[in-house]
Order: C-alpha cells, then sequence, then structure tokens
C-alpha cells in the first residue's frame, strides 16, 4: 500500500491535484470561520421597548443592549409629552445584531404651522378637502345667508377672519362659512322694492 502512494505521490500532476484540494479546504474552512465572526453568529440583542421616553433616557437602555439609535424624524402628537419617543424602528421586542442602528421618531415640542389657502369661492367640499389634506383636521362649517348655495364666503379662527397665506397651528379649530343659496326676506323685499322703484321712474 506504501508503495501505491509512493508511486501516486511521485507523480507531480497528481501531487499538484491533491495539494490544490488541501489549500481549497482550507481556504473554505478559514472563509467560513470569519465569516461567522464577522455576522456575530447567533448573537442577537432584544430591542427594549423605549416608546414614551426622552432621547436622553431611552439612550442608557439602548447602550445597554449594546444598541446604536439615530433620531430621523419629528411629529406632533397632542397627548405625548414634548420630545418623547413616539415611533421607533425596528419595533420592540425584535431580535437583532449587536451594535444595529434603532431609528427614532420623537414628539415635536410645539404644533406643526400650515399655511391657509385660498378657500373662498370653492364649494364647501373642496374647501374642506384642501384643509384637511394640508392638515388642519378640525374644520367645522356654519351656514350663512348668501346666493350661491354651498359657496364658502369666509373662513374663521377664534372669531376671526382668516387671511389667505396666514400661518396657524395644526390643530386649529377653523369655521367655513358657507352660503346657504336663501337671501334674507327683508333684503329680498328691500330689491323688490328697488325693482318697483326702477320700474315706476322709467314711465
Amino acid at each position: 500500500m506504501s508503495k501505491f502512494w509512493n508511486l501516486i505521490w511521485k507523480n507531480v500532476l497528481v501531487r499538484t491535484i491533491l495539494l490544490a484540494v488541501l489549500v481549497l479546504i482550507l481556504l473554505v474552512w478559514l472563509v467560513l470561520c470569519w465569516l461567522n465572526v464577522y455576522t456575530q453568529h447567533g448573537k442577537a440583542v432584544t430591542v427594549p421597548d423605549v416608546k414614551g421616553l426622552k432621547v436622553e433616557e431611552a439612550a442608557k437602555f439602548l447602550d445597554k443592549n449594546t444598541l446604536r439609535y439615530e433620531v430621523i424624524d419629528s411629529a406632533f402628537i397632542k397627548n405625548a409629552a414634548p420630545g418623547s419617543i413616539v415611533e421607533m424602528s425596528p419595533k420592540a421586542g425584535t431580535r437583532v445584531k449587536e451594535s444595529r442602528i434603532v431609528y427614532l421618531t420623537v414628539n415635536a415640542f410645539s404644533t406643526q404651522m400650515f399655511t391657509i389657502p385660498e378657500v373662498r369661492d370653492l364649494s364647501q367640499r373642496q374647501a374642506t378637502s384642501m384643509l384637511s389634506a394640508i392638515g388642519f383636521e378640525n374644520v367645522n362649517v356654519q351656514s350663512v345667508p348668501g346666493q350661491y348655495r354651498d359657496l364658502v364666503v369666509g373662513l374663521k379662527y377664534s372669531g376671526r377672519e382668516v387671511k389667505t397665506g396666514e400661518k396657524l397651528p395644526a390643530n386649529s379649530r377653523l369655521t367655513l362659512e358657507v352660503s346657504s343659496g336663501q337671501v334674507p326676506a327683508l333684503e329680498e323685499a328691500d330689491t323688490a322694492v328697488i325693482e318697483g322703484t326702477s320700474e315706476e321712474s322709467w314711465f
């Protein structure tokens, strides 16, 4: 048997192939070991629930779990404390690798301000949709006397007229004044008198 292996080993081609196979096996083993270390195979941590906490408070919990964090956005939620965390990604309870970045959204310290668009001479539906699309959700409708039905003739905030281009908080309570399509009887009578006077003066 040893003579057989000696003959094979003396063959340069066979010896080269065997050495190449051994080197390939060694390389594959080294790559697998490196991947196992690089990806921290089997090492995962649970993302803690930090919603409702200030960023400084949340940082302690995240650092303890070997996680990093980054504040990427802010939003205004009326019932949440200013500066508190309102959203996080990945979500609490998710298993992630160590040093993973947790992205945080915090509650703004003041409400967002939006610009009032031109809504006069629009229909009630158009004006309401436009205001809602901008961010004004608290919009009431008040019917007022007017010649054309369902036509917006004014916009009020806290009892005063609102100008186009004015900036107001997103949670503002707005009132759309919409024409009822009915002219008051007194105005109709005055109109009739004017028309009658005009006819008489014609003759």
